[in-house]
C-alpha cells in the first residue's frame, strides 16, 4: 500500500488520464507548459515567507526558555543561569548593532549617490607595487 501527502496551491481537479497505449503519439508525452509572471512568483514567495515566520518573542522572553533556566543548578558549571544567558545576549545583540553601524558608516563613505556607475569601490586599494615600471612596448629595447 502506497500513501501519499500533499498540498495544492490550486482547488480543483487536477487527476486526468496518463496518455499511453499502442496509438499515442510522441506528442502525447509532452508535458503542457504553464508560464507565469516572475513577479508574481517572487511576490508569493516573500509572502509566503513573511507569514510562516510569524511573530515569536525572542529567545529569552519564551516561556519554555525561561522553565529550562529554572531548572538549571546555579551550582553547575557547565550550564548558564538566566542571569549569565541575558548578559551574554545583551553582549551580543549590542555587539551585532556596533558591527551594523560600522559597516553603515564604512559602505556609506565609500558610495557616492549622485553618481549612478559608482560601485563604492576606491582605485588600487589594497594592491601593491609590483616593481619598477616596465618599459613602453613600442619604444626599442636597445641604442643604435
Amino acid at each position: 500500500t502506497l500513501i501519499v501527502k500533499g498540498v495544492s496551491h490550486e482547488p480543483g481537479e487536477k487527476w486526468r488520464p496518463l496518455p499511453g497505449g499502442t496509438m499515442a503519439l510522441p506528442e502525447d508525452f509532452v508535458k503542457q507548459r504553464k508560464y507565469v509572471n516572475p513577479m508574481d512568483v517572487t511576490r508569493a514567495t516573500i509572502a509566503r515567507s513573511k507569514a510562516g515566520r510569524g511573530t515569536r518573542p525572542p529567545t529569552l522572553e519564551r516561556s519554555e526558555t525561561m522553565r529550562m533556566y529554572e531548572a538549571v543548578d546555579r551550582n553547575e558549571t557547565f550550564g548558564f543561569t538566566l542571569e549569565q544567558a541575558t548578559a551574554k545576549e545583551r553582549n551580543k545583540s549590542g555587539y551585532v548593532e556596533y558591527l551594523r553601524a560600522r559597516r553603515t558608516q564604512r559602505v556609506g563613505a565609500k558610495v557616492d549617490p549622485t553618481d549612478d556607475l559608482s560601485l563604492g569601490l576606491r582605485d588600487k586599494c589594497g594592491l601593491r607595487d609590483n616593481g619598477p615600471p616596465l618599459p613602453d612596448p613600442r619604444e626599442p629595447l636597445w641604442l643604435d
